[in-house]
């Protein structure tokens, strides 16, 4: 990797660059990481750190998802987890929270236990979760990742995807939303 050591300049020749609007604010702009990725040139897809993601085989569409280079591994909130049997689990994937306007939205799943996880969350408490396996699509990637059973309820994001899921699938970019998948449709009236 190339690095600038100032504007315009870098240790193996012009990389980095200043232009457009983002000149004005100061912001950098690496040219190769924000080529397009092709089919033919063999580059991976690029996603945003905030994606919607569907879960195929759980009936799970547009879930929000933040996706995080710093975690392992992978969790989704659920409510009203129960183990069914020694290998299989029983839970509601919580889709929306409730509001105002509308109650909670969730979805009964029921899936085969892949096995029980240590995991080291950012409070720094080791703590015991199911996992259990399932389809995920983001855009054009559709892969089978590991998901950690969590209650994520005080998070902004129903479900993290870490690098684990991502390792040779796709890049992310810190600074963008939404790369691969579309925004939350907006429910508002346009002003006149």
């Amino acid at each position: 990797m190339r690095w600038a050591t100032r504007p315009g300049r870098c240790v193996s020749g012009p990389l980095w660059s200043r232009g457009g609007p983002e000149a004005r604010q100061g912001a950098w702009i690496l040219h190769e990481a924000m080529s397009q990725p092709t089919p033919e040139n063999g580059s991976l897809p690029i996603l945003g750190w905030r994606e919607r993601v569907d879960l195929p085989e759980w009936g799970v569409s547009r879930i929000l998802t933040k996706v995080d280079t710093g975690a392992m591994t992978s969790s989704i909130h659920v409510e009203h987890l129960e183990q069914v049997g020694e290998d299989r689990v029983r839970f509601e994937v919580v889709v929306a929270r409730a509001t105002q306007r509308r109650a909670e939205q969730t979805i009964s799943v029921e899936t085969d236990l892949v096995r029980t996880a240590k995991v080291r969350p950012s409070t720094g408490k080791l703590q015991r979760r199911p996992v259990v396996s399932t389809l995920v699509r983001i855009g054009p990637i559709e892969h089978r990742v590991e998901l950690s059973l969590v209650s994520r309820d005080k998070m902004l994001c129903r479900m993290l995807l870490g690098r684990a899921a991502l390792t040779g699938l796709a890049l992310v970019d810190p600074g963008q939303t939404y790369l691969l998948s579309a925004a939350r449709p907006s429910t508002r009236k346009a002003r006149r």
